[in-house]
């Protein structure tokens, strides 16, 4: 099978889409042939960003050169003299608004981890929108949807959105969790080793990574871990990729170590010592679609606690590999379960092993990549006349 993959950002560039692409090619190319068409170029882009950029100069709400028609046509035109050049047997975009103005015939299939909808009304930025780009960002949604052979939604949020906001039929959805973005994630039985260590230790360690401090809840993980250390808990809180209030970062159990970067081999490797020693990994996002953070900290075997919202639920199963605050988890029974945890090696242990084994079973590209090609197969067959 030969696939052509496009992006609204080149897909085998390593910071496009925090890196999901990639790691995802990287996967597919050792089960089939790939070629790569993406980003925005051409002078429509170029007028377009420029919009974009006077918007914001002026303070206006935001304009979205991503969505407009025009730009998605020129994408569109040079996906067609790919498919004339290379002849793949099918399309794979990373986002919708790739192949919403594709013509009708070859067929394509839409990774995503939020439809349109979901985004505008979860995601603060995204409220903020000028009308012209509300309308262009659903219209290439629509479009899309219209378009494509198959879906593969990271959730069953972002699948149950697909199905009721835009029609789309079960058919054509197949949720595929994503992966983590490690080019060398430890060894089982270096996570063996770290989760023992971390049972040994007298100090629970909880780790935060994220950029938006606010809508990642890092005010809610520093207040957690403050009632934890209230109740006789010697805890600590690391702090990752973000600038923290002044007041938290004055706090005795907090440590920041600002962004790390895992293009920096220094930096890479503190944030390794730093999963590999965390007994929780702490992000109780307000909004959220599908962190890669997440199956990132299973592969570290470190259990993660966050919020039902969003596609976290796909990724976190709480009371086996974590713990996720909602209507039937309220904080006070969190902190009772943190506080049993705590005394109770063997139940951590059991906790910190299920969320390896989650890593190796599912939350891996490999694995992706494996339920991505028998999705396309299988559609494939289904629309094969003979």
């Amino acid at each position: 099978m030969k696939l052509l993959a496009t992006g609204i950002e080149p897909p085998t560039e390593i910071r496009s889409w925090s890196g999901i692409p990639f790691h995802l090619i990287s996967a597919l190319e050792r089960k089939c042939e790939l070629v790569s068409v993406g980003g925005l170029r051409g002078p429509s882009a170029t007028s377009h960003r420029l919009i974009s950029k006077i918007y914001r100069q002026l303070q206006w709400p935001s304009y979205r050169a991503r969505s407009e028609p025009a730009v998605l046509k020129e994408l569109a035109a040079r996906l067609h003299r790919a498919i004339a050049i290379e002849k793949p047997d099918a399309i794979l975009s990373f986002g919708c608004e790739p192949i919403a103005y594709l013509e009708p015939g070859l067929p394509a299939y839409v990774i995503c981890d939020a439809t349109f909808k979901q985004i505008s009304n979860v995601y603060p930025h995204f409220q903020n929108l000028c009308e012209r780009s509300k309308a262009t960002g659903e219209a290439a949604q629509v479009r899309a949807f219209t378009r494509v052979a198959g879906i593969m939604p990271s959730s069953n949020w972002a699948k149950q959105s697909a199905s009721t906001d835009y029609g789309v039929p079960e058919s054509k959805l197949r949720v595929i969790p994503f992966g983590a973005n490690l080019t060398s994630p430890p060894s089982a039985e270096e996570v063996c080793h770290a989760i023992e260590a971390r049972v040994l230790s007298s100090e629970q360690t909880f780790l935060f990574v994220g950029v938006e401090w606010e809508r990642k809840g890092g005010d809610a993980a520093v207040a957690l871990v403050q009632l934890l250390i209230e109740r006789g808990v010697d805890a600590k809180l690391h702090i990752v990729g973000c600038m923290p209030p002044p007041a938290v970062m004055a706090k005795a159990f907090v440590v920041h170590h600002g962004f790390l970067s895992k293009a920096n081999e220094a930096q890479a490797a503190t944030l390794r010592n730093l999963l590999l020693s965390a007994t929780f990994f702490l992000m109780p996002s307000k909004a959220d679609c599908s962190p890669i953070v997440f199956c990132e900290s299973s592969a570290f075997g470190v259990p993660s606690i966050s919020r039902a919202v969003g596609g976290i639920p796909e990724v976190v199963t709480s009371g086996s590999t974590g713990f996720l605050l909602a209507d039937d988890l309220s904080e006070e029974q969190l902190l009772g379960m943190l506080l049993e945890t705590a005394s109770d090696p063997e139940c951590y242990r059991r906790m910190a092993l299920a969320a390896r084994a989650d890593f190796e079973n599912r939350l891996n590209w490999d694995a992706y990549a494996t339920q991505l090609c028998d999705f396309i197969h299988s559609a494939s067959a289904v629309s094969d006349p003979r």
